[in-house]
């Protein structure tokens, strides 16, 4: 696909005044958004992918926080755009975990699959270039990052209501 090609498909999220009308609609329009970023970025424009999906994140963050094939088509077209802050933002904002993805230092040897650790508060992922760009929609990496994702929502879903908590502060 083209780049104006992509650009053209993306235009509903680049256009303030372009809201559609159900969810639906904005799910359908995200879609060929995202799939449009996802060109762009293997084509080697990044900067445009990742206008694009911020575009698409703020438009139908709701709808991708309720949806698990939306959210992986969208952390799919971030990691090829190398959107990795914004990423990590929408991770934090859907999971409340954070996530960092930083980049291997380019290697000679062969391709390695993400590599995982825990920090303190956070998980980090180091990533191969060359990965990168074999990368597909369901790679086991964003299957554990929507797999997560949908745990953390279910387990809040069970958990009690807190009780409310007094904000005033009482005599000394």
């Amino acid at each position: 696909m083209s780049e104006q090609q992509a650009t053209m498909r993306s235009q509903p999220f680049l256009r303030s005044n372009a809201r559609p009308g159900s969810a639906d609609a904005l799910a359908d329009n995200a879609y060929a958004a995202l799939d449009a970023a996802a060109a762009l970025a293997r084509n080697g424009n990044h900067q445009q992918a990742r206008e694009i999906c911020a575009a698409v994140i703020f438009e139908a963050q709701p709808i991708i926080a309720t949806r698990a094939d939306l959210l992986r088509a969208t952390l799919y077209s971030l990691v090829l755009a190398r959107a990795f802050g914004l990423l990590s933002r929408l991770v934090m904002a859907t999971r409340g975990r954070s996530v960092k993805l930083a980049l291997l230092p380019p290697g000679t040897g062969p391709i390695t699959s993400p590599h995982r650790r825990e920090e303190p508060g956070r998980t980090v992922y180091l990533l191969d270039t060359r990965w990168l760009d074999r990368l597909s929609p369901d790679d086991m990496l964003l299957q554990h990052l929507c797999d997560a994702h949908h745990a953390r929502r279910h387990s809040q879903a069970d958990r009690p209501a807190a009780a409310p908590i007094s904000r005033h502060l009482e005599p000394a």
